[in-house]
């Protein structure tokens, strides 16, 4: 199995050498917004040679052929600052008024050169009829989680972990309350809204961690045996991908989730076996270790969501070097 994973890695490595582009990438980076696709980009064209890739916040002058544009908004009534455009859509516009705000986004985006999805269903909902090419690049891991997953040991100081927004509008708060009326040992791990904490701080089987830096989450979620993904089924969430559930698989640990549409598919497209809660997790009330430790949860292989995989295997980079020697 090593052995096969060299020769994997030699072949990919191999084929990011022969992309030969001669670009310079901008990454338009709105500020405060978690974009980890932006900086795995930033380490695959990097690893190119002859390639500028940079991080610019809205507004920054662009010096570079391409202008990567995370939507958001780029008007079409503004002056381009690159020969090449390129729009993408990591997820849709949430509540209040989602489907009115995609569809300002349809009319008031420029026609750029191409577009970026994070998922078919994503871009079937914001509809764009043109022929501009599109490229789908789903939700990918870091190279850290699936290593971690293969070296580091399950602890057992807790039975779940939650990892993500602690926040009411996300319907954590009655999470909570069934998790505290458990006998299950739970580590949230985010920063909690205020209300949440003042409420749960002084229950005895929910320990709060705070703010973690992505690049340490590894060993701290694996301080748990069951890891625990609550999206809300509802529009938009349902449709874009869960990240943290990708990072549990990486990780080994089993995934307790409510249903949703792309939780279902990927359960179904990877041969997983998930074990669901309704909406608020009622059913965590009289869930137990022992319960759990007999569910047949079935754990999939994830390494095809490497962040380097999913780039390569979107095409972006194959069409965006055709395109640099159509120019010549």
């Amino acid at each position: 199995m090593a052995d096969e994973q060299d020769v994997n890695s030699r072949v990919l490595i191999t084929d990011l050498g022969r992309l030969q582009l001669m670009l310079g990438i901008s990454l338009i980076r709105p500020e405060g917004v978690y974009l980890p696709e932006a900086d795995a980009y930033m380490r695959f064209f990097s690893s190119i040679e002859g390639i500028e890739c940079k991080q610019l916040a809205p507004g920054m002058a662009i010096d570079t052929d391409v202008a990567w544009h995370f939507m958001g908004t780029d008007p079409w009534f503004t002056k381009p600052q690159a020969r090449f455009n390129i729009h993408e859509y990591g997820s849709l516009s949430i509540p209040p008024l989602p489907k009115i705000k995609d569809l300002l986004k349809r009319s008031i985006n420029r026609k750029p050169t191409a577009r970026v999805f994070l998922n078919t269903s994503v871009q079937t909902a914001l509809g764009f009829n043109d022929i501009i090419p599109a490229f789908i690049r789903p939700m990918g891991i870091s190279n850290l989680f699936l290593e971690a997953g293969k070296t580091q040991a399950i602890s057992t100081d807790y039975d779940l972990v939650y990892c993500g927004t602690i926040s009411p509008n996300r319907g954590i708060d009655r999470l909570l309350a069934n998790l505290r009326a458990s006998s299950l040992r739970v580590l949230m791990i985010g920063e909690p809204e205020q209300s949440i904490y003042e409420e749960h701080r002084d229950a005895g089987n929910i320990t709060f961690t705070g703010r973690v830096n992505h690049d340490e989450l590894p060993p701290v979620i694996r301080r748990a045996r069951y890891g625990l993904s609550l999206t809300p089924n509802h529009h938009p969430f349902h449709l874009q991908d869960s990240t943290k559930t990708l990072e549990y698989c990486a990780l080994g640990l089993p995934v307790i989730t409510n249903q949703h549409s792309w939780t279902r598919s990927f359960e179904h497209n990877h041969s997983a076996r998930f074990m669901y809660i309704d909406d608020t997790g009622t059913e965590l009330r009289n869930l137990t270790a022992d319960t759990l430790a007999g569910f047949p949860f079935q754990i999939p292989d994830v390494s095809e969501h490497e962040w380097t995989r999913c780039i390569k295997r979107s095409g972006i980079a194959d069409w965006l070097s055709e395109l640099e020697r159509q120019q010549q």
